[in-house]
């Protein structure tokens, strides 16, 4: 398909083995903090939305490595950046080209 070898080609570089390697921290950060927050809810034996807690898991990291900001959209869901985020990519597929470019290059 050349609608995907474009998109590849254009995103591939971001995506180099050195450039994951510099995003692996702020990763992992994010990640330690979804086992936290999942941990607290397995220990109390409350139910909660994966889909929402790892969405925000998603949005912490595309804001951490994207656009070098801190959020913890796990615990602050009314944070400026993830309501505007949500406000601005509501509708739009993760397999949008617009929204891959738009994340790669802010």
């Amino acid at each position: 398909n050349e609608d995907w070898k474009n998109v590849r080609s254009t995103l591939s570089p971001a995506f180099s083995g050195g450039k994951l390697r510099l995003m692996a921290e702020a990763i992992n950060s994010c990640a330690d903090l979804l086992v936290q927050n999942a941990g607290k809810f397995a220990e109390t034996g409350e139910s909660f939305d994966t889909k929402q807690l790892t969405g925000a898991f998603t949005m912490d990291v595309i804001a951490r490595t994207a656009f070098g900001t801190e959020v913890d959209s796990q615990r602050n869901p009314q944070d400026p950046f993830v309501v505007n985020g949500r406000k601005a990519f509501g509708d739009i597929s993760f397999a949008s080209p617009v929204l891959l470019l738009l994340i790669m290059f802010p």
